[in-house]
């Protein structure tokens, strides 16, 4: 049996060879770019990554971190691996918001409102500020992704094995269908490719902070006091840039009170953070898994009711007359099916669901909207669930461009309405 040693990316005539400065010795490159090239990444920032216990007797082996001979030789090997052009960059700040601390090696210093260095032929370190547009982020992001969505037979066998066992959840499905703000090129990108997540940004990690210290007011019990300081705490864990931290920090724990007053009996009865991935649940021949915010259940009368916190801003409008509510619904709705198809929870009826907006708005309200099943939106749901599945378990939404496309926030609900019809439709055609 022969094994395939070749990629068609990695062994194009026209591949960027991404190398550390230990396997560039011995080779040249026409144009070489060194990045990250300050304190952190290449001077004595680097740290010592001797993380293993020794035995008493052996510790005088132990290496204990490169020296700055070895730093700075190790720098000149990057540097010398260049024929024609040689680039070097760092960043002005960190992705925690930070400058990083400029490196040794390079002499540089402030004089006026420039940099000088004095082993650039030029003295001066050229400082480059670069909006990107939306437009040419979508460009960069197709241009970046259609490589990978070429399928070669290497290609199709890989992403195969990445979805042979996906498991669909509300948050899949959801994003897979808002071609507003994700669409099927982020869930390839995420799911599929599965590239590394960006940061946290402050509404996303606000939000995880409530999850965290709701979790622990329903489990443990703490009162309201005790939440937000649990909250503060939590928030001091997190790596965020200084600014998000301060503006989190800042509104935080009022929002919260606000929350905890209003909803704080509801919070205080019945299971936080139901998993149910390890049921091995499936709805129709789907293999589904989810997490659910909160229930509570009424063993009395064998009912439950859902309840999903959002961050977000609170909509007035009818479920099926707004964007971000539709996908709430079918959110919703996927919870139910997961509840009933649960051996845990096959003795109770799913009565209704309820959207905390825990967010307070300008007149520092809070908001509970309920959304009451019924069969009709359900069948419509479990269409769609079969239908996408289908479409990513074959990979065949890879090959339709009517739906493989990127998000476009200037679309809205009737967009992705029909877009849902047109999955719908192509599975019963």
């Amino acid at each position: 049996m022969s094994l395939n040693t070749t990629s068609p990316y990695k062994d194009s005539d026209e591949a960027v060879s991404i190398l550390s400065a230990h396997k560039a010795k011995g080779l040249e490159f026409k144009y070489v770019f060194i990045i990250s090239a300050d304190h952190t990444a290449w001077g004595k920032g680097k740290g010592n990554n001797n993380l293993l216990s020794l035995p008493k007797n052996l510790t005088h082996i132990r290496h204990t971190g490169m020296t700055d001979g070895e730093r700075l030789r190790v720098l000149y090997v990057a540097l010398t691996r260049a024929k024609d052009t040689l680039f070097i960059t760092n960043s002005l700040r960190d992705f925690n918001g930070k400058s990083p601390e400029r490196l040794e090696y390079f002499e540089e210093y402030v004089e006026g409102d420039e940099i000088i260095s004095p082993f650039i032929p030029d003295k001066k370190v050229r400082t480059v500020y670069e909006m990107v547009s939306d437009k040419e982020v979508t460009k960069n992001l197709r241009n970046w992704l259609s490589p990978y969505v070429k399928l070669s037979p290497d290609m199709r066998s890989l992403y195969k094995e990445r979805v042979a066992n996906y498991k669909l959840s509300a948050s899949g499905l959801t994003s897979f269908i808002d071609i507003v703000y994700a669409g099927p090129q982020e869930f390839f990108k995420n799911y599929v490719l599965q590239v590394p997540r960006e940061p946290e940004t402050e509404a996303l990690a606000f939000g995880n902070l409530i999850h965290k210290v709701f979790e622990a007011v329903t489990n443990n019990g703490i009162s309201d006091e005790e939440a937000i300081q649990l909250f503060l705490e939590e928030l001091d864990k997190r790596e965020l840039p200084v600014e998000i931290s301060q503006k989190i920090r800042e509104r935080g724990p009022e929002d919260l009170m606000i929350s905890l007053k209003k909803f704080g009996d509801i919070l205080r009865q019945g299971k936080a953070e139901v998993n149910l991935s390890p049921e091995k649940l499936s709805i129709e021949g789907v293999p589904i898994t989810g997490k659910i915010d909160h229930i509570s259940i009424d063993e009395k009368n064998k009912t439950i009711e859902i309840y999903d916190f959002k961050t977000g801003g609170y909509h007035k409008e009818k479920w099926r007359s707004h964007a971000t509510l539709y996908k709430y619904m079918l959110q919703l709705g996927f919870y139910k099916l997961l509840l009933n198809n649960s051996p845990t929870y096959a003795k109770y009826k799913v009565e209704r669901a309820h959207i905390l907006f825990v967010s307070p708005d300008k007149d520092d309200e809070v908001y509970d909207k309920v959304y009451e099943f019924n069969d009709e939106d359900e069948k419509e749901l479990i269409s769609l669930i079969q239908a996408v599945y289908r479409l990513i378990s074959t990979l065949e939404f890879l090959d339709d461009e009517r739906i493989f496309v990127p998000a476009d926030n200037n679309l809205g609900l009737k967009d992705i309405k029909e877009f849902v019809d047109l999955i719908i439709g192509k599975e019963n055609a």
